[in-house]
């Protein structure tokens, strides 16, 4: 497998490492911890429900903590509006210029991948060995995120999908519990997400209900489905 960041880690600059919880972030977490200084990384997880709501996401990044040495900042998602309306609404490009500027960092670290949608192979296109160049890219996009690239960094820009599940095994990655129930990380409960919720870790639920209104309502739409 060609994992290749050495230009990433030849950067010495201050990053801050975007932690979903999903499969790619936590790769992702994994290969910058392998290679590159700690102590220059801040790793951020940016919520939809706030701290204390998911007991289980939150002992998936303790144990991530405890791995790797490192500490966690919650922050919530700049679209936190979507479920709660007492959120404020924020864009991308807001939410993350801030937090560069509040953890003095100079690039932001996504685990975004070659192949994953027509507008991550133009951006990695012009991203190679992972730190975009230094001339504006044709991203073809109004998308805030694409409008500064030069700001981020993609670890996983030259691995496909293979690759990544392979990188998992190898190098014994643990999971989001989601993966286990043929789900991937979730960011907002509906759907089957939300009986996935309940079902699994029911005080979670109970919990989330009071931040996210209409988590009960969304269960019930989907049990009347079935």
């Amino acid at each position: 497998m060609n994992i290749d960041i050495s230009k990433i880690s030849a950067l010495n600059e201050r990053f801050l490492v975007m932690l979903s919880t999903g499969r790619d972030s936590v790769c992702m977490t994994d290969i910058l911890c392998k290679n590159y200084d700690k102590s220059k990384m801040v790793f951020v997880y940016l919520w939809f429900y706030p701290e204390g709501c998911l007991s289980y996401r939150d002992e998936y990044i303790k144990s991530i903590e405890e791995k790797y040495g490192i500490e966690v900042k919650y922050h919530p998602h700049f679209e936190c509006y979507q479920i709660n309306k007492k959120a404020p609404k924020l864009s991308f490009s807001a939410q993350r210029d801030w937090l560069m500027k509040k953890y003095n960092c100079t690039r932001t670290a996504y685990g975004w991948r070659k192949g994953e949608s027509f507008q991550r192979n133009i951006i990695l296109k012009h991203a190679p060995g992972g730190v975009p160049l230094d001339k504006p890219i044709n991203a073809q996009s109004d998308d805030e995120q694409y409008k500064d690239p030069q700001s981020h960094i993609y670890p996983l820009w030259n691995i496909n999908e293979s690759e990544l599940e392979r990188y998992v095994i190898e190098n014994k990655i643990e999971l989001s519990i989601e993966y286990q129930y043929g789900l991937r990380d979730i960011n907002i409960y509906s759907g089957v997400y939300a009986k996935f919720l309940h079902d699994v870790f029911p005080k979670d639920f109970e919990m989330s209900c009071k931040y996210h209104p209409q988590l009960k309502r969304e269960y019930h739409r989907v049990i009347s489905i079935d």
